[in-house]
């Protein structure tokens, strides 16, 4: 019997700075990184996605600049190693201007936010893009974001993770429970847009966060935006098999990433959950051109623009490692450290970076580290591709370009449409939904999550406090006080 043929869904990879994952190529006559600070570069890259049938687009962020390289930012701000790096936030309102079901999903590294604040952040995206939201968890792994945070050391890893459980139940307090299904009644008769009964104050009070009100917004059509998270560590694998719907891995290697693939699901149903609720997405990083031998030359010059400074500058903030340190024929045992611990931890999934010699490691991230390189015709990566998707067990690919964006608005299109033709890819049509507008759950085709909606107060109360009266008080105000965090990058 043939083997059953998966449908392929396909989500774009990148992020609001110079230099992402193909460190260094920004300087390619052709390529439109240093455009990354315009809103033309974002809303062609999103119409060159929904043109192409992407069903979304990941965007990567950093709180901190990659210092721990020869103990100095110097070579990752000199190559423009994920530095200088934009809000991803900022310009997601114009791309979904110009899309209709492109989904996005947006990076927030949530131990050094507020979940009331950005829960309404989230919240307005989604109203504001019509449900087509995602909300990539993370922890943030580099000492020098928790240093500019006003903090002496980075927090330890596994208690980010706890942090980040406490922050997200406060979020879904605020998305689920706070505002009832027909608390916006919108009476221009009566002169009510919301009625208050319906409206409860969250009341939450935890270990990391203290939450007594209700939330800022009114239900966005999602309420809570998909939940993405990409940790590999057990703790990270833990905490999504509670709250991920979309996991994020690499993709070395089909048959071995099966493993993590198995594990996240595991955790999925010690949390009662089923194993297909949650999408796996595997990165890729797909050079294609009309022979193998024309996509292997395009891979060839990509390479010669590539900087090796640059990619040890962002092990060193993935690992924690200085590689500076070492003789280039070392071998790099294990280290524990407090940032991405899932980078140097001994793997079968991850063969080429856990066991490598110093002088090694540097070079898987001259164009994608975390992702499988591939070049080849387009009929042969759908081959290949499909098989992998069949063995690793993987629900989505992620496409990370080692070219930003691709050359033209035809390009990734053409390459779709090569999908398209052997019934891989699932563009939007008249008889399917997702023809137009649609939510990120419904284009992935993901379940609904059951989030408890009356958790919280049955009744508005508000918290005693006495209000000044400073119109009556003789004494005079304080003089404001000014806060500056320390940060060493500043000299401070």
């Amino acid at each position: 019997m043939a083997e059953q043929k998966k449908r392929i869904a396909v989500n774009a990879f990148d992020m609001t700075c110079v230099g992402h994952q193909s460190f260094d190529l920004w300087r390619h006559p052709r390529s439109r990184a240093t455009e990354y600070n315009t809103i033309k570069y974002w809303t062609d890259l999103a119409q060159i996605l929904e043109k192409g049938f992407f069903d979304g687009v990941f965007l990567a962020d950093v709180v901190g600049i990659y210092d721990i390289y020869k103990n100095s930012a110097a070579p990752a701000i000199e190559g423009g190693a994920q530095v200088p790096v934009n809000d991803p936030f900022m310009q997601i309102s114009a791309m979904a201007a110009v899309t209709e079901h492109l989904g996005f999903g947006v990076t927030s590294a949530v131990t050094y936010e507020q979940p009331y604040t950005l829960a309404r952040k989230y919240a307005s995206l989604d109203h504001l893009t019509n449900g087509r939201v995602g909300f990539n968890v993370v922890t943030s792994y580099l000492p020098s974001a928790a240093e500019c945070q006003g903090l002496e050391t980075q927090i330890e890893h596994d208690t980010r993770y706890e942090l980040a459980e406490e922050f997200l139940d406060v979020c879904y307090k605020l998305w689920e429970g706070s505002w009832e299904d027909g608390a916006v009644v919108k009476d221009r008769e009566k002169g009510i847009y919301a009625d208050p009964a319906k409206v409860h104050p969250i009341q939450h009070k935890g270990k990391y966060f203290s939450v007594p009100g209700a939330g800022l917004t009114e239900p966005s059509p999602q309420r809570t935006p998909v939940i993405f998270q990409a940790g590999a560590s057990s703790r990270g694998q833990k905490f999504s098999g509670k709250h991920a719907e979309v996991v994020f891995i690499g993709a070395l290697r089909p048959d071995l990433t099966r493993i993590i693939t198995d594990r996240i699901r595991d955790r999925a149903e010690e949390n009662g959950r089923g194993r297909d609720e949650i999408k796996v997405f595997a990165m890729l990083s797909i050079i294609v051109d009309e022979t193998e031998e024309k996509a292997k030359a395009k891979y060839e010059e990509y390479r010669k623009y590539v900087n090796l400074e640059s990619s040890q500058a962002i092990i060193g903030g993935w690992s924690g490692v200085d590689l500076s340190q070492f003789d280039e024929d070392e071998v790099l045992n294990y280290v524990k450290t407090e940032s991405i611990q899932s980078f140097l931890t001994p793997s079968p999934c991850r063969p080429r970076i856990s066991s490598g010699r110093v002088r090694i490691l540097p070079s898987t991230a001259l164009l994608a580290v975390w992702a499988r390189l591939l070049w080849a015709t387009r009929s042969r990566w759908l081959t290949n591709s499909n098989a992998g998707l069949m063995k690793a067990d993987w629900t989505v690919l992620t496409w990370h370009t080692t070219f930003r964006p691709a050359p033209s608005r035809t390009s990734s299109s053409s390459w779709f449409l090569s999908c398209k033709s052997v019934d891989a890819t699932a563009p939007p049509t008249k008889v399917r939904p997702c023809a137009k507008a649609c939510s990120v759950r419904d284009r992935l085709r993901l379940q609904t999550p059951t989030r408890p909606r009356s958790t919280v107060a049955p009744t508005w109360v508000s918290p005693p406090r006495q209000i000044p009266r400073h119109a009556l008080s003789q004494t005079k105000p304080a003089a404001p006080v000014r806060m500056v965090a320390k940060c060493p990058l500043l000299g401070q």
